[in-house]
Formats: structure tokens, C-alpha cells, sequence
């Protein structure tokens, strides 16, 4: 019995049906069968499935022309696998199509799943690509239909056959079945990798926009919606399916543009003008500055260590250095002197005039409203250096040259360098390779034992509610409370301090630990450098905090309970990958976490042969003279 039943119907398609079975064949996973139904083709169709078939193939030839819906009916009557599969005879899978999407459901417990897509056209050249939320539920589908039919897999034991039939209409039937699978389960569930290419046919049933809306329309009568109901939800569809017309860029653009608009910030766009005006006064007196932006609450980043140095080793050089007031490290920049109050008037003009920008964030600015629109049409163009936050490892596509137009990306090892330069459109000399500046503060040589075990994770975007917070977090409060765990500290006398990433301080800690040995703090609250620097031992998660602690060749543990979810709905693996480039084991479950702790306690915390070699071969650069080389690069732009 086959685990995927695999349901085709083609009608005419002998010039792209090849093409299309290919890419069924060559599927990573291949328990399958694939059942075509030859709806009395008229040109070579049937010659060409002669052709390719082999036992894993169920080809019917309809006696008369039925439709595609009534075809695929005809499929499902025979289907053996438990899970069923649609593909259109002219479109592409992934090759690793099946082997993704099925994990994601038996992973997550899924019944229906479908994916993201790229929509092309006849010559295969690329319209856009759709990207499908999380999870759809029968409202939702009523007014945006998400769902391309190549994409979804079905779960027989979750979802009745019966409702998996085709309603007898000649276009929106794969609608029509959605719908009727969701008035019966909760939610659809959407994998966000593109797995599908969708081919638009010019003359195509689902090309003819006029038609498709009034099929929707009967779609919706079949399902009882009333009129007035009917017809909102009718505007809503047109108005989504223009929407997946615009080409993905413009709709990104205007989404993150207005992703980031707050009251104060529309403020901010009245005062402009005015600012602006005084910014060409005041000219003359601000030559040759160079300003500093990172996360105005503090000041303990690549940011503050480079302008550290300059204030030290360049006093030729202007430079400023941006934080808040109430910063708890306020006084310590303030010491070492010209500073700038974040989101003061003299922040506006010196912004407006500096010779140099450098940032260790994307939106570092007076106001990211105005400012990040105005680097993008190239109206400021104030050459912008990103020192960055971390070191870059995943896909990080909001990091992209089109989105950020930085004259200068700094890189802190090789093999990102390699990825950023040939990944994210920069062109080659943007991109440096100089370490970072804040790995110059690291102490590599003598390192002490203050026995502290940090756990710092990073934030979830799908994080929202408090209770997921709360979901999320119950997997540390469970390692935390867990008696075996608290023995061994305490009797090996053990600090263990989980710090919190600062998206998650508006959320509540409903439980603390029962020991004295260990505690909770959001990030902001700490001296996160300090910990890195005294800490014997890092958990993480995918934080790319752990470059640090690899840096010093302290041992690292990835706690990954969420592995899967994490690169479906956050981040794609780039070129790091944890299972052969990871300076430390990666634990899934809590008891593997506590035993590996355990381990390193008992080896005085240091690190295995094995990972020490991939810290070594990963930091080519450990001279302490990053600064000096971001400086160079900087002075020739």
C-alpha cells in the first residue's frame, strides 16, 4: 500500500504533462503511487503517459470529456494511500515536495496542510510568489482563497473521503472542497517554503478573472452563505486575488513601510519639513560627523565598542554616539563623552548632516518612518554602515541589499562573508570581512570559572498572546523546576540565569524556579557582555548570541524543542547548519539537556575536541584588531 496517493487530472496537456510527472518521479520521498485521469485528450497526452508509466502508475481514460472535478472524484474512488495529494497536469513539484510537507504534518498533527508557490508563466519566468499564512479556518477562506490545489495534502484518517469529493461545477471545485473540509476540521495549516510552481495559462478556466468571480459566487451559494454575506465576501476575494497580481517586492514594500507607522511617528512626518528647513542652517557646524546608532537602551554592542575605540585611538575623528537618557549604561557613554540624546531635535540634524551613519540595526534612526524610506529612493545618501547585531547565519532576508541599501556590510567570520556577498545582492565591495568590533573585548585567554550556566533564547515572532508565551516558555520552566537538575547545582554550587530577549519583556513570568541557584531577567536588565564573558557554559536556541561564547571556545548547548516550527515560521537554515557546523549538541527534549549539562559539569566545563576544531576553523580572525580594520574600510567609503 502506498503512503501518498497522488491525483492528476489531464485534459490536452501533452506540450507540458512530461515536465510535470518528472518532478512526481524525482521526489525525495517515494512511497507513492500517481493516479491520471485522461479526460479524452485530443493531442498526444495519452502518447506521452505510455510513454513514462511504470507500476507506480494508475492511468483511467474517461469514455467522455467529464471535467477536471468529476476526474478527480474518479481518482479518489481508487486512491490507496492515506494521504492524498493533487497536482495539475502543466505544474512543478519541489523535489522535496512530499518529504517536507508530510513532516510538517506528522510533526504538528495535521490533517489538511498546503504551501507557498510561485506563480510563472508559460515561458517559466517567474510572476510571484504567494505566501500563505500560518493557519486558515472556513472564514478566512470565504474571503481570500490562499489555497493553490498542487500545493495541499490531505490525511485520510483525519478527514472523511467523502468530503474530499468535488462538487460537479467547472472551475473554483478545488474552493468548493476546501470549504467543506473546513466546516468540519478547525484550521488548514500553511508551510511557508515555496514547494509548488504554478503555471498561468492564458487561456486557462482559472485566467478568466470575470468568470472565476462568479463561480465563487455559486461556491458560496452551495455553502448556504446568505446574500448580503455573499456579496462582502465576493469584493473581499477580488480585492485579495488583485492583491496576488501586484508583484511580491511592491507589496513587501508598502507592507514593511506601514508595518513600522506609529501615531508619534506620523507626527514625525508633519515635522519634517521644518526640521529639515533648519538642518541646511545649522550645515556649517556639523562637518565631518560621524554618528553611532544601535538599541538606544543600552550601550553594550558592536556599536558602543567601535565608538570606544575612536574615542580612544581617533580623537581627529567627530563621532557621536545616540542613546536614551534613561539608559542604565547612559553614564558610562556619557563619560567617555558626545552624546546624543535618541529622538532629540539634535538627533534629527546632526542625523540629516552626518558624513557617516553607522548602525547595528536596520531601523537605527530618528524616526524609521521617514528615514528608512528615504535611504531606500536614495534621497539621504549618507553612506550607512552595519556593524550588525549578530552574526548573520540564516536567511535573513530583511537584511537583503534591496531593503536596506547599506554602503557597508561588516561580517565577523568567513564563511558569512562568503554567504552575505553571494546571497543578498550587495554588490561585492559593500561586503567586508573584518571580525566584530565587539569580539576585540573578548577575554580568549585565561578564562576563569565562576560557575554560571546561562540560558539566553531567542524571540519567537509568533509569539503574541500571553498564553503563548506562557507555551513557550513552560519548556524552561520544566528544565528549571526540575528536582534532579536543582540537586546537582546546588550541591556542585551552580548558578543557572536564563535572560530573556527583550520582545518578550511585555509578557509575565507566571512561575519562578524553586531554587535559589537560579534566575530569571529580561535582557535589558543585565549586562548581557558581562554574562557572556563570565558564563562557564551558553544554552541556546538558534540566538546567534552563541558566536560569542564560541569565540572564547566556552561549550555550547542548542536547546531546539521547537526545531521545525522555528524554520517554518520565523527563519530558513542559511549556510550554518547546526548537525555539521554546530560548536555544541543540539538537545530536543529536556532529559537529553539535563544529562549534557550534567556532563560538562563533571569535565570542569570545557569544551569537546570536536567543536573546539569548528570554533577554530569558523574565527579565522582573533588579533583583536577588528576595529581597526572596520575603521580602515569605513575611511575609503
Amino acid at each position: 500500500m502506498p503512503k501518498v496517493s497522488i491525483i492528476m487530472p489531464a485534459y490536452n496537456s501533452g506540450e507540458y504533462i512530461e515536465k510535470t510527472i518528472k518532478s512526481i518521479i524525482n521526489q525525495t520521498f517515494k512511497d507513492w503511487e500517481l493516479i491520471i485521469v485522461d479526460d479524452c485528450s485530443k493531442d498526444n497526452t495519452v502518447k506521452i503517459l505510455n510513454k513514462l508509466k511504470n507500476n507506480k502508475f494508475v492511468i483511467i481514460k474517461n469514455k467522455k470529456n467529464i471535467g477536471a472535478a468529476l476526474s478527480r472524484n474518479k481518482a479518489l474512488n481508487v486512491a490507496k494511500g492515506r494521504y492524498i495529494a493533487f497536482i495539475d497536469s502543466d505544474d512543478i513539484w519541489e523535489k522535496e515536495k512530499l518529504e517536507k510537507q508530510l513532516n510538517f504534518m506528522k510533526e504538528n498533527g495535521i490533517a489538511f496542510s498546503f504551501s507557498s508557490y510561485k506563480k510563472v508563466d508559460e515561458k517559466d519566468k517567474l510572476i510571484k510568489i504567494i505566501e500563505v499564512p500560518d493557519k486558515v479556518d472556513f472564514s478566512f477562506l470565504l474571503k481570500n482563497v490562499v489555497i493553490q490545489i498542487s500545493t495541499i495534502i490531505l490525511d485520510t484518517e483525519k478527514i472523511n473521503k467523502k468530503l474530499i469529493e468535488m462538487p460537479k461545477i467547472k472551475t473554483s471545485e478545488d474552493t468548493a472542497m476546501y470549504l467543506q473540509i473546513l466546516d468540519k476540521i478547525d484550521y488548514a495549516y500553511g508551510y511557508s517554503e515555496c514547494l509548488v510552481k504554478y503555471a498561468v495559462r492564458k487561456h486557462s478556466l482559472s485566467s478568466n478573472k470575470i468568470l472565476n468571480t462568479l463561480r465563487f459566487w455559486k461556491v458560496l451559494k452551495i455553502h448556504n452563505i446568505g446574500f448580503q454575506d455573499r456579496c462582502l465576501n465576493v469584493f473581499k476575494h477580488v480585492k485579495n486575488a488583485i492583491l496576488r497580481m501586484i508583484p511580491t517586492e511592491k507589496i513587501l514594500r508598502l507592507k514593511e513601510i506601514f508595518r513600522i507607522i506609529t501615531i508619534k511617528q506620523i507626527i514625525d512626518v508633519i515635522i519634517f519639513p521644518f526640521v529639515f528647513i533648519l538642518s541646511l542652517f545649522i550645515k556649517l557646524f556639523c562637518k565631518n560627523v560621524w554618528l553611532i546608532e544601535e538599541n538606544p537602551n543600552e550601550a553594550c554592542d558592536n556599536g558602543y565598542i567601535f565608538y570606544k575605540y575612536l574615542r580612544e585611538n581617533r580623537k581627529d575623528i567627530n563621532v557621536y554616539y545616540v542613546i536614551f537618557k534613561k539608559s542604565k549604561d547612559f553614564e558610562k557613554v556619557n563619560k567617555i563623552g558626545q552624546v546624543i540624546l535618541h529622538g532629540s531635535l539634535k538627533h534629527w540634524l546632526f542625523y540629516l548632516n552626518a558624513k557617516k551613519i553607522i548602525v547595528t540595526q536596520k531601523y537605527a534612526n530618528p524616526s524609521p518612518a521617514i528615514f528608512y524610506v528615504l535611504h531606500k529612493i536614495g534621497i539621504i545618501k549618507t553612506p550607512r554602515v552595519f556593524l550588525q547585531h549578530g552574526i548573520t547565519k540564516d536567511d535573513c532576508k530583511m537584511f537583503y541589499y534591496n531593503k536596506t541599501k547599506f554602503r557597508l556590510f561588516i561580517c565577523g567570520a568567513k564563511m558569512e562573508y562568503e554567504y552575505v556577498k553571494d546571497n543578498f545582492g550587495y554588490p561585492k565591495q559593500n561586503v567586508v570581512y573584518t571580525g566584530f568590533a565587539r569580539f576585540d573585548n573578548l577575554n580568549t585567554e585565561n578564562l576563569e570559572r565562576n560557575n554560571l550556566i546561562l540560558i539566553a533564547p531567542t524571540w519567537r515572532k509568533w509569539i503574541k498572546t500571553q498564553k503563548e508565551f506562557d507555551l513557550f516558555f513552560n519548556n524552561y520552566l520544566e528544565l528549571i523546576n526540575n528536582k534532579t537538575l536543582i540537586k546537582y547545582l546546588e550541591i556542585n554550587d551552580i548558578k543557572l540565569q536564563i535572560v530573556l530577549h527583550k520582545n518578550m519583556k511585555k509578557f509575565k513570568i507566571n512561575k519562578k524556579s524553586l531554587s535559589k541557584n537560579i534566575k530569571i531577567n529580561h535582557n535589558e536588565e543585565v549586562d548581557i557582555q558581562n554574562l557572556l564573558n563570565n558564563s562557564n557554559l551558553l544554552i541556546t536556541d538558534y540566538s546567534s548570541i552563541f558566536m560569542d561564547i564560541a569565540y572564547r571556545k566556552k561549550p555550547i548547548i542548542y536547546y531546539q524543542f521547537d526545531k521545525n516550527k522555528y524554520r517554518v515560521k520565523q527563519l530558513q537554515e542559511g549556510y550554518f547548519s547546526y548537525e555539521k557546523d554546530g560548536f555544541g549538541d543540539i538537545a530536543l527534549e529536556k532529559n537529553f539537556l539535563i544529562n549534557k549539562i550534567k556532563y560538562y559539569i563533571e569535565n570542569n566545563f570545557n569544551a569537546e575536541e570536536k567543536y573546539l576544531k569548528r570554533m577554530d576553523n569558523f574565527f579565522e580572525r582573533k588579533d583583536k584588531n577588528n576595529c581597526l580594520r572596520i575603521l580602515k574600510e569605513i575611511e575609503k567609503i
